[in-house]
């Protein structure tokens, strides 16, 4: 049977160390049943240009989506196009690079060119180009 993933539930079973994925499959015979199990094989691909930030890094105005990023000490708000959402982690596409800092907080007030006091982030790096790419 051939899928396409609909959903990737956000926690994890801590046990098994698995995420649970909600697949939508085609059926017209109806010869999957509820409570079947199934092992599954998931091919990746990834998109050119499109990046994982926190979604705190997300800025919505005027049915626009920007992020903040700090570069050279300076604040930079780029446009980006969301592509998916995956619990706290939003896949953008847009003019960000890897050595970008995505900044998630006091992020909504910023225009552009302010000077920026950098403190070290609490968490892995906010600008990541997803796996395989």
């Amino acid at each position: 049977f051939e899928g396409k993933i609909a959903q990737i539930l956000p926690e994890a079973d801590m046990g098994s160390r698995t995420f649970g994925v909600k697949i939508l499959l085609a059926n017209p015979d109806h010869v999957i049943r509820p409570g079947f199990f199934a092992r599954a094989t998931f091919l990746a691909s990834t998109e050119e240009g499109v990046f994982l930030i926190p979604k705190d890094g997300l800025v919505n105005r005027e049915s626009a989506a920007f992020v903040a990023v700090a570069r050279e000490g300076k604040a930079v708000v780029l446009p980006v196009q969301v592509v998916n959402i995956a619990g706290q982690l939003v896949s953008v596409r847009g003019e960000l690079n890897a050595n970008d800092l995505v900044i998630t907080k006091g992020n909504e007030t910023l225009r552009g060119g302010e000077q920026l006091m950098m403190k070290p982030p609490s968490g892995g790096p906010p600008a990541t180009k997803p796996a395989g790419s």
